[in-house]
């Protein structure tokens, strides 16, 4: 059937629309429902201006008006998909002959509409057989009327029958096999189906039984397309300025003047807040986590984006999945962490909402770092974002190390994660750590509580 362009009535392109949401091609996707809609709406206004990828991105889709297209390419994938969507449905049985047809054009946002040609439209009407007609058989080379009942019973043929044409004296081989030959075909072909199937869903097992619980843990991460943002928090702290320490110095008599040292204050000493300025730093430990996890990455062909302190928006979420490295430090750890039961609280401890007796306070030796810390892992797989985050919110730095060691150890993470509850792979989950720290280093790892919801 040929389909030209034409600029058919509103209510005929509201039919036509109507009648391909309602088939069953498009009842699994609102996303694509959404997109036909408006893309038909603002077509059939002819308003140009509303058909532009980052209008449709921010309209059907909630971007913010002025996000990057080139790292979120939401609305060319739907587009895709939207076209795929309208092809099956055309095909579908008792589609192809519907009067109006919605296309939407590679390359364009824009739905055209076109409408069967009158002799084609007619005559598909035509090909299928009224209720009267009556189907011919051959039978012994003669014709007889059959009832619509049997309309698609094959004719029985024989060897000798007159229909049957001959070419250069030769009968032609489209002769029926004999009835055992077809059993015996029809046999093999039931055969070669189970084998095949049997080899498939031996492999299918097989890949089961050798896919391990922590490639469950990351497949959110390993599926997307996007790179992955890992970001880092900054712990704001005062440093004292070049005049002060150049006095100091001076004083002291030292004379490196390239090298850093600590001013020896004593009890009641005063520093002016003029001689302070205020900056950000980044922990050795959330740098070893952050390198951690982008080698992971790296690894499994991974792009990333890396970024620390304010160097990130909300809307950034949206596009792609996302680590958070640090506790009190990053302030997009501690939204995630918002609504969750284990939070970190006062500066030094981890609670337990639900039980508020129960908390992990960080202990260290006096004067050193030495001692005890603690990190929550949550990982967050349908948040407000819409994407999966991943959050390491240690009390100090060295437990996001710690944290970072635990998850790259496939043989630790899977010890856990095969006994949480089933079906934990699409569920929130938190995870409570232990770490010795010694000499600055995090050393033994222990599984303190867990929780999954």
């Amino acid at each position: 059937m040929r389909y030209v362009e034409v600029e058919p009535e509103k209510a005929q392109i509201e039919k036509a629309l109507e009648d391909v949401l309602a088939g069953s091609v498009f009842r699994s996707s609102r996303q694509c429902q959404a997109l036909l809609r408006y893309i038909v709406e603002h077509s059939k206004a002819h308003r140009e201006e509303m058909l532009r990828e980052r209008v449709i991105g921010a309209n059907v889709f909630g971007r913010a008006p002025d996000y990057d297209t080139g790292n979120d390419p939401v609305v060319r994938s739907r587009a895709a998909e939207l076209r795929k969507r309208l092809a099956q449905h055309y095909m579908r049985a008792g589609a192809s002959n519907e009067a109006i047809r919605i296309e939407i054009p590679i390359g364009s946002y824009r739905a055209v509409f076109e409408m069967a040609e009158a002799s084609d439209y007619g005559a598909a009407l035509h090909e299928r057989p009224s209720e009267s007609d009556q189907s011919m058989n051959i039978v012994d080379g003669k014709s007889s009327g059959i009832s619509n009942d049997h309309e698609y019973e094959t004719p029985l043929l024989h060897e000798n029958s007159a229909v049957y044409p001959v070419i250069n004296g030769q009968e032609a081989l489209h002769q029926k096999l004999p009835y055992k030959w077809t059993r015996t075909i029809a046999a093999i072909a039931v055969v070669a189906v189970l084998v095949v199937g049997a080899g498939l869903l031996a492999v299918r097992q097989m890949r089961v039984a050798h896919q391990r619980p922590s490639d469950s843990f990351w497949a959110p991460v390993m599926e997307t397309q996007h790179p992955i943002l890992i970001i880092m928090g900054a712990n704001r702290v005062y440093r004292i300025n070049n005049d002060f320490m150049d006095r100091y110095r001076a004083e002291h008599h030292i004379e490196n003047t390239n090298e850093e040292s600590f001013i020896d204050l004593k009890k009641g000493d005063m520093i002016d807040e003029s001689e302070l300025r205020k900056t950000e730093l980044i922990g050795f430990g959330d740098v070893a986590a952050a390198a951690q996890i982008a080698s992971m990455l790296t690894r499994f062909n991974k792009r990333y984006d890396l970024r620390y302190g304010g160097d990130i928006a909300v809307t950034d979420f949206r596009s792609s999945p996302a680590f958070l490295v640090g506790g009190f430090s990053n302030i997009w750890t501690r939204e995630v962490m918002r609504d969750l039961r284990f939070q970190l609280e006062g500066y030094d401890h981890i609670v337990d909402r639900e039980n508020p007796t129960r908390y992990w306070r960080r202990k260290s030796e006096p004067g050193t770092f030495a001692g005890d810390d603690y990190v929550v892992i949550s990982r967050l797989i349908r948040p407000e974002t819409g994407n999966f985050i991943l959050a390491i919110g240690g009390i100090d730095t060295y437990s996001n190390q710690a944290a970072a060691d635990f998850l790259n150890d496939p043989d630790r993470l899977d010890a856990l994660l095969k006994i949480l509850p089933n079906g934990w792979e699409q569920k929130n989950m938190q995870i409570v750590l232990h770490t010795d720290v010694v000499k600055d280093v995090p050393t033994a790892v222990n599984v303190e509580a867990w929780d999954v919801r």
